[in-house]
């Protein structure tokens, strides 16, 4: 079941200024920073985090554009902070700026600020 419809777009940005726009899945680097647009794509999308991240490591998600039903972020096969149904992650399409950081092999990837997305 989609979240509430918002104004996202997808446009990835890395640390070398380089710049795509995506509306497709997609596996994202280091220092990426992702704003989701699903007007040529279905219902949703899926982030990969990076498999093989260094502590520090970190990705961002921030929103404007066109509209978004439901965007997953997958790390490590497994999703994060379940929004939609169970077993995914969904990002609410009123969220202004999700991050996520990679602390250790130990604690893995976080989300900054570690509860839900701000809400405009």
């Amino acid at each position: 079941m989609p979240l509430n419809a918002g104004e996202y777009s997808i446009v990835v940005k890395n640390i070398e200024s380089k710049r795509k726009v995506l509306q497709e899945d997609y596996t994202a680097a280091h220092a990426d920073s992702v704003l989701f647009d699903c007007s040529g794509a279905g219902a949703s999308l899926t982030l990969t985090l990076p498999s093989t991240p260094s502590p520090g490591d970190f990705v961002k998600v921030v929103g404007r554009g066109l509209p978004v039903y439901v965007v997953y972020v997958n790390f490590n096969n497994e999703f994060f902070k379940s929004q939609a149904s169970p077993g995914t992650t969904g990002i609410d399409v009123n969220m202004v700026e999700y991050e996520f950081i990679y602390r250790s092999s130990s604690i893995g990837w976080e989300s900054i600020p570690d509860a839900d997305l701000l809400i405009v």
